[in-house]
């Protein structure tokens, strides 16, 4: 179910069967690691993150998020060990889905 390990190996018709479980899984973690008062804010984060079109543009927000739990502690910091296995796992599989475009320069 969750691919081979090379994240730029996509996952054939796998986006829409994990999709469900990524989305139950933030709410989960965001409940659990993150305080009450900035859980809309992770969120609307997370958001940002799921609905990038460019792999450029996904890295980008995996960064932002990660950025942000660090910059106004929003987490106790054994809840950062957490968040960051959680998180890379759930990057790994979103870049292999596929369902994003490479961006180029041209």
């Amino acid at each position: 179910m969750y691919g081979v390990n090379d994240p730029n190996e996509p996952m054939a018709d796998k986006e829409h069967t994990c999709y469900f479980h990524q989305i139950q899984s933030m709410d989960r973690h965001t409940k659990q690691q993150i305080k009450p008062k900035l859980h809309e804010q992770h969120k609307t984060l997370y958001y940002e993150y799921k609905n990038a079109t460019f792999l450029e543009e996904i890295d980008d927000q995996y960064a932002t998020i990660q950025c942000w739990w660090y910059s106004i502690k929003v987490v106790a910091e054994i809840g950062l060990a957490m968040l960051e296995n959680w998180f890379s796992f759930w990057h790994f599989l979103v870049r292999q889905w596929g369902r994003f475009m490479k961006h180029t320069n041209l």
